[in-house]
């Protein structure tokens, strides 16, 4: 990945878990991380890995975060100067409890 590229994928992670923050209504003691955002070739299209703690709710919270998408790139047309936006779809990051356990 580009310099560049990396530079941008790090902005979108650090924003998207600012809207994480302060838009996304969840249950108390719930925590959204962004783990990682993938930009494909164009930039067109973002990925962004989100984990979610505690595991035993991560499934119905992570269905109600889909339907921040929209809303989640309305945010960044506000906060990010650029002409073109990519288009964001969360994906939930089941690999991250792996990395955790290794990481202690």
């Amino acid at each position: 990945m580009s310099h560049h590229k990396e530079q941008y994928a790090s902005l979108l992670k650090k924003e998207l878990a600012r809207f994480f923050d302060h838009h996304v209504p969840r249950p108390e003691g719930t925590l959204i991380s962004v783990t990682r955002v993938d930009l494909n070739e164009s930039d067109s299209r973002a990925m962004v890995w989100v984990s979610l703690y505690p595991d035993t709710t991560a499934k119905e919270i992570f269905a109600s975060l889909k339907e921040y998408e929209a809303e989640a790139h309305r945010y960044l047309a506000d906060v990010v100067q650029r002409r073109t936006l990519p288009f964001i779809v969360f994906m939930l990051d089941t690999n991250h409890d792996a990395h955790l356990r290794f990481d202690v």
